[in-house]
C-alpha cells in the first residue's frame, strides 16, 4: 500500500520535472586549457556565453555572435574580432596578434585591465559603435589604432579609457569618441592624427606623456565640454603646424595646467577662444616657428597668467605670437 506522503512526493517530483521543462534553458561555455593547449585554425564562433581561460589559442579569430565572451587568456588572439553585437570581458590582460582586427558594435569590459597590441589594429564597418564598458587601457606598443569607416568608441558614464603609446589615426566621418558629463578619455604617450574638424563636447579629456594633435593644415579640434582638458605634471601637448585648438565652453577656464611642469606646445598653430576670455595658468605655453593666439566672438580673448599663478612663456629661436583676432592679455604679477 502506498502512503499519502509517496503520493505527494511523487505528485511534488512531477510538478518540478514539468516546471523544468517549461522553462527556458540558460548554457554556457567553459573552456579550461589550463592544463594544456589548444588550437583552432578555424573562425571560433560563440554559440553561448563563453569563458575561456589559460592556453587557448584563437588562430583565426572570433565571432561573439551576440554573446558574452570572458578571456583569461595566455596566447594572442589572432585573426578577425567580429563583436557582432555581443561583448568581451576582461579578466586579465589580452594580447592581439600582429593580423587581429575588430569590427561591428560591441561592448568591451575591460575591468581595469589592458589590451596590448602587435601590429596596427583597424576598427572597422560602417556606422558601427563599440562601447567602453568599464575602464580599460589599450597600450598600442608604438603601433597605430586606427577608427575608420562612420565608427565611434563611446566611453560609459563614470568609465575611462586610456590609450598608451600609439598614432591614433581617426579617419572616421562622424566624432570619434562620445563621453558622458563624467567619462574620461586619457591620452598617454599619443600622436593625434585628426581626419576632420571634431567637437569634444562632453566629458573630461586628460593629456599624459608627451603627446600632439595633428591633421592636414586648417584641421580644428573644438572643445565645448563642461570637463576640464587637463595636462598633467611633466606632460606636453603639441599643437603642430596649421592646427587649431578652439576652446568654446562659457562657463569656466578648464584647459588646466596641473603646475609648471604641464605644457602646451605651439608650432606654427593656433590656440583660439571664442567663448569666454579664456585664462591661461600656472603651467608653460612654448611658441615653435609663427603661430597664433586668437580671440573670436563677442565674448573671446585670452589672458596669460594672473597675479598669483604665473603662467610661464618660452619662445623658441625665431617664434614668434601673433594676435589674430579678439584680446589677448598679458597678467603675470612682475
Amino acid at each position: 500500500m502506498v502512503s499519502m506522503c509517496e503520493v505527494f512526493s511523487r505528485k511534488l517530483c512531477v510538478s518540478i520535472i514539468v516546471f523544468l521543462l517549461g522553462c527556458p534553458a540558460v548554457f554556457a561555455t567553459v573552456n579550461d586549457y589550463r592544463s594544456s593547449v589548444y588550437v583552432t585554425n578555424s573562425l571560433y564562433t560563440l554559440t553561448d556565453d563563453t569563458t575561456s581561460e589559460g592556453y587557448g589559442w584563437y588562430q583565426a579569430g572570433i565571432d561573439t555572435a551576440g554573446h558574452t565572451f570572458t578571456v583569461d587568456l595566455v596566447p594572442p588572439i589572432n585573426g578577425p574580432i567580429d563583436m557582432n553585437s555581443g561583448s568581451i570581458v576582461l579578466v586579465h590582460d589580452l594580447l592581439l596578434g600582429s593580423d587581429a582586427t575588430l569590427s561591428n558594435t560591441g561592448s568591451i569590459y575591460g575591468a581595469g585591465k589592458a589590451i596590448f597590441l602587435s601590429n596596427d589594429l583597424t576598427y572597422s564597418g560602417t556606422s558601427k559603435t563599440l562601447t567602453i564598458a568599464d575602464d580599460l587601457m589599450i597600450n598600442g606598443e608604438q603601433h597605430s589604432l586606427i577608427i575608420g569607416g562612420s565608427n565611434s568608441v563611446v566611453i560609459a558614464s563614470e568609465k575611462t579609457l586610456t590609450l598608451k603609446n600609439m598614432t591614433l589615426s581617426l579617419t572616421t566621418s562622424v566624432a570619434p569618441f562620445s563621453l558622458s558629463s563624467d567619462s574620461t578619455l586619457v591620452l598617454e604617450n599619443v600622436r593625434v592624427i585628426w581626419g576632420s574638424d571634431t567637437t569634444f563636447s562632453a566629458g573630461a579629456l586628460t593629456i599624459s606623456g608627451n603627446c600632439s594633435f595633428t591633421g592636414t593644415p586648417g584641421r580644428v579640434l573644438t572643445y565645448t565640454s563642461a570637463g576640464s582638458l587637463t595636462i598633467n605634471g611633466n606632460s606636453c601637448l603639441h599643437l603642430d603646424h596649421g592646427f587649431t585648438l578652439k576652446h568654446n565652453y562659457a562657463s569656466t577656464d578648464n584647459i588646466v595646467f596641473t603646475n609648471r611642469s604641464s605644457r602646451l606646445r605651439m608650432t606654427g598653430s593656433t590656440l583660439e577662444s571664442a567663448a569666454r576670455t579664456l585664462v591661461l595658468q600656472t603651467g608653460t605655453l612654448i611658441t615653435d616657428h609663427h603661430s597664433y593666439l586668437k580671440g573670436s566672438g563677442e565674448s573671446g580673448g585670452i589672458t596669460l597668467g594672473d597675479d598669483t599663478d604665473r603662467l610661464y612663456i618660452i619662445f623658441l629661436p625665431g617664434a614668434t605670437f601673433d594676435v589674430n583676432g579678439g584680446s589677448v592679455a598679458y597678467a603675470n604679477a612682475n
